[in-house]
């Protein structure tokens, strides 16, 4: 067993995918249980959004005086839960001696379609399990490979595909231990429109969901404004709290954007609070202040 996992760890390694598929396939066919597992067709689910990371990555890297991305290192890891492979992205800057590197995932999740990685909830011998291991690694870094060459990245880098275990092969759940590094295939240049369009829309996409953030947070603060109100004479102490609470978010708020502090509190007039908000909206630079002060979105509080 470790004779085996060592050859096509070196075999993945040194490139030779199709060689490791044949010889995993000829053991693999022992088992009928693992007939499915040969017949996936796996996908990158997503891979437009590698290449708005690329994009971003080349902004992020200009604005510190360097160079377009040149390494991409994607490391596939393998939730418990719901069983899919994902690809976490880093790229790193010319020249590698600056040590430059940025995150690529932003928040977007890119996984590996048409692949049954989800093998924990199925009873296995440690010998099937170990199998299944090593197709689906080879799979996975297929999938990879073909996006490269399919689909392309923006401008030439080189990519680094990393992938520890995928899979369970002892009936004490243990993880099998196939990690394996391996230099993938040159990308294809991809079609500029396609990879603009990509960026365009993650940049419309963070300025919405900017735009949500701070909404709801003006939201809150109106309603708190709105509550301090409503509390009957008598109770004067859980008012004081909520006058305090407010008074800290406020003053807080204006100190973020080097806003004046002075007379911002909940005994200021409701003309003069709504000013203090748009003021506020209008230095975060959301896309619409109009749209982040909407009236409902005190409503959808409510709701929540």
């Amino acid at each position: 067993r470790h004779a085996f996992t060592h050859r096509m760890i070196s075999m993945i390694e040194s490139g030779g995918l199709e060689a490791a598929w044949d010889e995993v396939a000829a053991q693999a066919a022992r088992y009928p249980a693992l007939a499915r597992f040969l017949e996936d067709t796996p996908y990158v689910d997503g891979w437009d959004e590698i290449a708005a990371d690329c994009l971003q990555a080349d902004e992020n890297f200009a604005a510190k005086g360097q160079g377009k991305a040149a390494t991409l290192t994607i490391e596939l890891w393998c939730e418990e839960d719901s069983g899919r492979i994902g690809l976490h992205r880093q790229f790193e800057a010319t020249p590698p001696a600056s040590g430059e590197w940025v995150p690529g995932d932003w928040g977007r999740s890119v996984t590996l379609g048409g692949i049954s990685a989800n093998v924990w909830r199925e009873p296995l011998r440690e010998e099937e399990g170990l199998l299944i291991n090593v197709i689906t690694v080879i799979q996975a870094h297929g999938a990879i490979d073909a996006a490269l060459a399919g689909r392309g990245l923006p401008h030439p880098l080189d990519v680094v595909v990393t992938s520890r275990s995928l899979g369970r092969h002892s009936p004490d759940r243990s993880p099998a231990l196939l990690n394996v590094t391996r230099q993938a295939v040159a990308p294809a240049i991809m079609n500029p429109a396609i990879a603009t369009a990509a960026i365009e829309r993650r940049k419309a996409e963070n300025a919405a969901r900017f735009e949500d953030m701070v909404g709801t947070q003006l939201a809150e603060y109106r309603e708190l404004y709105r509550l301090v109100r409503l509390f009957p004479f008598y109770r004067f102490s859980s008012r004081r709290k909520v006058c305090d609470t407010l008074d800290d978010l406020l003053t807080t708020m204006c100190n973020i954007e080097d806003m004046p502090t002075r007379g911002v509190g909940w005994r200021m007039e409701p003309h003069a609070f709504e000013a203090l908000l748009q003021t506020y909206a209008a230095k975060r630079k959301v896309r619409s202040v109009a749209a982040t002060l909407r009236a409902d979105r005190v409503d959808a509080l409510h709701e929540q």
